[in-house]
C-alpha cells in the first residue's frame, strides 16, 4: 500500500497561499504601525497621533458604525 500524497500537497499549497496573502501582509501592517516613518525605529507615536486627531477619530467611529454629528 502506498500513501496518498495528494491531501498533503493540497494542505501544503493552502498553507503557503495563506502565508503569502494573509499572514505576511498582516504582520507587515502591524510592524509599520509601530514604526517611526522618519527613522524606522519602533515607537508608539503613530498611535498617539491617531488618538489626538479628530479626523482619525471620526473615521474610526464611522468605520465601526457610530454616527457622526455631521450626518
Amino acid at each position: 500500500m502506498t500513501k496518498q500524497r495528494g491531501p498533503f500537497f493540497a494542505g501544503l499549497l493552502i498553507a503557503l497561499i495563506l502565508l503569502a496573502f494573509l499572514v505576511i501582509p498582516v504582520v507587515q501592517v502591524i510592524y509599520v504601525a509601530f514604526q517611526d516613518p522618519a527613522s524606522g525605529a519602533l515607537t508608539l507615536v503613530n498611535f498617539s497621533d491617531f488618538f489626538r486627531s479628530s479626523l482619525f477619530q471620526e473615521s474610526f467611529a464611522a468605520s465601526h458604525g457610530e454616527r457622526s454629528e455631521g450626518w
